[in-house]
């Protein structure tokens, strides 16, 4: 892990549990497991809304949190604008 990568176990910390409102409906973050490998950090969750969304995505491992929650935001907002979204189940 290289000095500025964000420790997997404080980013799962500190996105799950955390909500966010995109378009007027809430989400509830539900981080399943944050691996780092490869050079690359996959996070696997679910958004819990009206209904529920599993994603995959696929960040760098100096991303905080932060950059999860923008990466969320435009997923729902425009899934197909969402780069760091690597898989979906609606």
């Amino acid at each position: 892990m290289s000095a500025s990568a964000v420790p997997p176990d404080d980013f799962f910390y500190a996105l799950d549990g955390q909500c966010l409102s995109v378009d007027g409906r809430a989400w509830c973050v539900c981080v399943f497991s944050v691996t780092d490998a490869n050079e690359d950090r996959w996070v696997q969750l679910a958004l819990e809304g009206r209904d529920r969304k599993v994603l995959t995505l696929r960040l760098a491992p100096s991303h905080h949190a932060e950059h999860a929650f923008v990466s969320l935001s435009c997923f729902l907002a425009d899934p197909f604008a969402a780069t760091d979204v690597r898989s979906h189940v609606a």
